[in-house]
């Protein structure tokens, strides 16, 4: 269903940069910010990282066309059809369906840690409240965003990014304390801030791919463009100013981390906000796991407003079964798409090694983006009046950058890479065998039944 949002039930510029902060800001500056470290190999170099990746981000989010549905918008405006399918296909039944199930089961597990002072559970017990843990608050989610977006989820969303804000706040203020006033700046002489910098092209090329993965959800806005109101003057300002909220605080984070530990104690860890907390907050470290698990709610919030809408896009555009495009009228809020979106996640969330399984789609979700910027790059070639306003080097770097990104993968892990070019030459075999060998059958098929018991199940 194509109809335009109504304005009462679209979220403005406070709730719109608060979903791009809440998406960005998630465990991994929490848990593991060492992947920028272990290729950049100095302190100076890798805070430098930080800001690049914010800027790389930064650049791909303004030059974004106004169409919800994100990469695969932009791959089926120009016309690249199978590809588009291959990608949606991908990213909707692997990548995002596994990704969601991590977030919960990573959630569920934080809280059982926050509990396990005051009680201490078995194994088998603990496996089991974890995923329970993490469907309770799936499916508490997955409620608000059936209902209008402004007066549910974004709300949630705000105070969500709030509380990381003020739990981020938390590091940066103590470790800036030990700084000022423990005169914990030995890591930051002239010495050391740049000792053991790695200038090798292909350690920075991976230091920048960490870099702009700690920024993974900018775009987030761009997969629901429609429910954003007066969305050409919201979308930019949402952009730079969460964008730079985000930067600003990494980059302060960063600096708190390194007041206390050394490069080598990070690098060590596998939890460096745990291991901080050890070292500076005395008692206050159990409560760490509980401040993880409050990050992990605004990061799943937004993950099921994205991929939601991202199915919603490709129904509309016939490349899924058309009742994924059906919405809510009062609360124009796509129902069965957020609900396919959870059943897929809760159904991933039992299968093994699922970890596993994300590796090997960075490269299809890398391949993805290179067609999205070369569609870009397509619609200035061919002159079409939309968002003309940016300069053309910006998708040129992008494309480039892109690239560059899909091919030191390859090179460092082919086994990946085979699976991630695999899953997409699937779905191009897919789209193949039923779009030109059965143009009528397949989807017409499938939408009249699925819409059949929609109906019947709504009456």
């Amino acid at each position: 269903m194509a109809e335009k949002k109504q304005s009462e039930n679209q979220m403005g510029l406070i709730a719109a940069t608060s979903y791009i902060v809440g998406t960005i800001i998630g465990s991994g500056i929490f848990v593991s910010p060492t992947a920028i470290l272990v290729h950049a190999g100095s302190i100076g170099l890798s805070l430098i990282i930080w800001i690049v990746g914010g800027c790389i981000a930064m650049l791909t989010a303004i030059v974004y066309i106004r169409e919800s549905g994100g990469e695969f918008a932009y791959i089926t405006y120009v016309g690249w059809h199978p590809f588009a399918f291959a990608f949606l296909w991908s990213t909707t039944i692997i990548t995002s369906s596994c990704s969601c199930a991590i977030l919960i089961t990573t959630f569920g597990s934080y809280v059982i840690e926050a509990v396990e002072p005051v009680y201490c559970l078995s194994s088998q017990r603990k496996n089991y409240a974890t995923k329970l843990a993490g469907f309770t608050l799936l499916l508490l989610l997955s409620w608000t965003n059936l209902f209008s977006l402004k007066k549910y989820a974004s709300r949630v969303q705000i105070i969500v990014a709030a509380a990381k804000l003020l739990s981020v706040s938390i590091i940066i203020v103590t470790g800036f304390y030990f700084i000022i006033f423990k005169g914990s700046t030995n890591n930051f002489t002239n010495g050391k801030l740049f000792a053991d910098s790695n200038l090798k092209a292909s350690s920075i090329v991976l230091a920048a791919y960490g870099g702009v993965w700690a920024y993974s959800g900018y775009d987030v806005l761009n997969y629901g463009a429609e429910d954003i109101k007066n969305f050409k003057r919201t979308l930019p300002i949402a952009v730079v100013g969460g964008l730079l909220i985000c930067i600003i605080i990494y980059l302060l984070t960063n600096i708190a981390y390194f007041a206390i530990l050394t490069p080598q104690q990070m690098l060590d860890s596998s939890a460096v906000a745990t291991t901080f907390s050890k070292k500076t907050l005395g008692k206050f470290y159990y409560a760490m796991p509980a401040i993880v698990a409050i990050l992990m709610m605004g990061t799943i919030n937004s993950d099921i407003f994205m991929f939601s809408r991202y199915m919603f896009s490709g129904a509309r555009k016939r490349k899924m079964p058309s009742c994924l495009a059906l919405i809510n009228e009062e609360h124009d809020s796509p129902r069965v798409a957020v609900m396919f979106h959870v059943l897929c996640a809760i159904a991933f969330s039992f299968i093994g090694s699922i970890g596993d399984l994300i590796n090997y789609m960075i490269v299809c979700g890398m391949l993805q983006q290179v067609f999205a910027v070369s569609a870009l790059l397509w619609i200035r070639y061919k002159n079409i009046p939309v968002n003309p306003n940016f300069p053309l080097i910006l998708p040129v770097l992008l494309v480039l950058i892109s690239a560059a990104l899909v091919i030191i993968p390859i090179w460092n892990d082919w086994r990946a890479a085979a699976v991630g070019f695999g899953v997409v030459l699937f779905w191009l075999v897919i789209y193949g065998l039923f779009q030109w060998a059965y143009p009528i059958s397949f989807l017409c098929l499938l939408n009249g039944r699925l819409l059949s018991t929609v109906v019947l199940s709504a009456s």
